[in-house]
């Protein structure tokens, strides 16, 4: 089984949906993109466990996801075999993550 590299890709701000839904829409803090992350950062899953400082709401929605490619599956519509795309489920700020194998250190 391999680790996972799980790096920030895309952080986005649906303004549109946060003024017209969210309660405190007219914020600057809720049209910025997510604050727990940052675009570029990275983090290691290793032996499926969730990386330290990791937003628990965005693991709850990618786990499956690492799992996935932990195990050595494959997204048939992904140029790069093994890898996957995931998001965190958050309609009105939403982060986008690559996510990748690394042999886990312990070779299993």
């Amino acid at each position: 089984m391999n680790d996972v590299r799980i790096t920030v890709v895309k952080r986005m701000v649906n303004e549109d949906l946060i003024r017209a839904y969210a309660t405190n829409g007219e914020t600057s803090e809720r049209l910025a993109p997510c604050s727990a992350f940052a675009d570029g950062q990275s983090f290691l899953a290793e032996g499926l466990a969730q990386p330290e400082g990791f937003c628990s709401w965005a693991w709850a929605d990618i786990q499956r996801d690492v799992v996935w490619v932990a195990l050595g599956g494959v997204q048939p519509n992904h140029k790069v075999p093994g890898t996957a795309i995931s998001c965190c489920t958050d309609g009105l700020n939403p982060v986008f993550f690559r996510l990748e194998p690394v042999p886990a250190k312990d070779g299993t």
